[in-house]
């Protein structure tokens, strides 16, 4: 696996013109495509965010969740805070959504999971409040979205971005989006590709912003993300009960065709099965060798400080 990080646009220096008959015509060219390229330039400073500091372990949530669907895309809401005087999002958790529109190309979500997501902010508020004020931390809200681009590039479509300007304009002129480009195979090496952008947009396009990823210094799985995971899991299972569900229902037939409506079911019944099934053998189980090893190598590393510690550090605990 490759990880590419941010594709960084590069900004047009010059501007290649044909050869025009008539030399008005082609003044005219260059004047109106530099009154582009201004306007493009303009419109980037117009972002309020400079940067996005990403902690690892939202991260890793993230990427776990980009990779749970090849087939449509997926998404969730950033939890975190903001610095307006410096410009940057500070992202520290995630919140998975079950989604309204569960396409290749296009994911959108309920008005109701985004009141799920203040509430969840809510709530890591009022436990931190809880905790000693040496190791408070800031007050969290939702700042952001994310979403995954399975099999396709990480630009933002048209779609991605009027979602991004409708939530600047409505909810917070620093709201961020960030995609996740997953799925991709590099032809001749064969290698996977993993891509991610952060992003805001505007009218003349979107901003690309940097994303600098924040490490763990502490090797242990923290709770949080023991608890984003099991929501993570219960998200993909309860996605697949509804999809039986709504073909249960949908399918409605005359009193004279009931052996169709048994076949029918009987049909659906399997597909949910071999569905279940699938995201067990390919998602579940992986991911619960990985957090054993992950968690295995935290127990190590704590023995190994404990031995590596000098007498006199022995004394002081």
């Amino acid at each position: 696996m490759q990880v590419d990080g941010e594709p960084w646009r590069q900004v047009v220096d010059c501007i290649q013109s044909f050869a025009l008959l008539e030399t008005q015509v082609e003044i005219k060219l260059l004047m109106l495509a530099n009154l582009y390229f201004k306007k493009k330039t303009a419109g980037s400073r117009m972002s309020k965010v400079n940067r996005v500091y990403l902690s690892s372990e939202a991260y890793l949530v993230c990427l776990i969740h980009a990779y749970t669907n090849e087939r449509e895309e997926v998404m969730g809401l950033l939890i975190g805070y903001t610095d307006e005087e410096t410009g940057c999002c500070y992202v520290t958790n995630t919140v998975q959504l079950k989604r309204l529109v569960k396409r290749r190309d296009r994911v959108e979500m309920t008005p109701e999971t985004l009141s799920e997501a203040i509430t969840y902010a809510d709530n890591l508020n009022a436990m931190n409040d809880s905790l000693d004020e040496s190791v408070r931390k800031k007050p969290v809200r939702v700042i952001g979205w994310y979403h995954s681009h399975p099999h396709i590039t990480v630009y933002p479509s048209g779609v991605d971005n009027h979602t991004q300007c409708e939530y600047q304009n409505a909810l917070d002129p620093m709201w961020i989006g960030i995609i996740f480009s997953v799925y991709n195979t590099d032809e001749r090496s064969g290698i996977g590709r993993l891509n991610y952008l952060a992003f805001q947009s505007f009218e003349d396009g979107y901003h690309s912003v940097p994303v600098m990823i924040v490490p763990k210094l502490e090797p242990a799985v923290d709770s949080t993300v023991i608890e984003r995971i099991g929501a993570l899991t219960e998200l993909c299972f309860a996605e697949e009960s509804d999809a039986f569900e709504k073909a249960v229902q949908s399918f409605n037939v005359d009193d004279n065709l009931q052996h169709m409506k048994c076949l029918a079911h009987a049909h659906n019944a399997a597909a949910y099965t071999t569905n279940v099934c699938s995201t067990i053998r390919g998602f579940v189980h992986p991911l619960l060798a990985y957090l054993t090893d992950r968690s295995r190598h935290s127990n190590y590393s704590l023995v190994s400080d404990a031995l590596n510690r000098s007498p006199n550090e022995t004394n002081l605990i």
